[in-house]
């Protein structure tokens, strides 16, 4: 019966470490490090992406699209939404909307007119709905 006692280790489980820069019975004349160049000498790196000279290839893919870095996120909330979260003549700010529960620390709220508000309600947040005073 096979258990954590008696299993061994596959072939090939465990391999030497390469030992390189200790003359040519080992790896060869260069080592295992090429012939000459940057690499070959002790203590160098390469640039992330840097492919020899040749164009890199996060730079030969196509840029697609636009990050716009200033833009606000804003957690959405419908009139519907503060008749089931609120009573009565309570005041809806991000203060209390972080203690119920309903949006995180950091986030933003944004109220839309989607139903009906049958409660009185003072409501402070950062955008409140509006109608729009477009002409048709």
């Amino acid at each position: 019966m096979i258990d954590l006692s008696n299993i061994k280790k596959p072939v090939g489980f465990k391999k030497k470490k390469k030992r390189v820069g200790r003359g040519h019975g080992c790896h060869g004349t260069f080592s295992g490090r090429g012939c000459k160049g940057a690499l070959a000498r002790s203590g160098s790196t390469r640039k992330w992406g840097y492919e020899g000279g040749q164009m890199p290839l996060h730079r030969r893919l196509p840029k697609r699209g636009f990050l716009n870095i200033f833009k606000k996120e804003y957690r959405i909330l419908n009139l519907s939404d503060l008749n089931r979260l609120f009573n009565d003549n309570e005041i809806v700010d991000e203060k209390t909307l972080i203690e119920k529960g309903i949006i995180d620390k950091n986030e933003k709220v944004k109220i839309l007119s989607e139903g009906e508000l049958f409660k009185k309600l003072e409501v402070n947040v950062e955008k409140n709905f509006q109608k729009s005073s477009r002409k048709n």
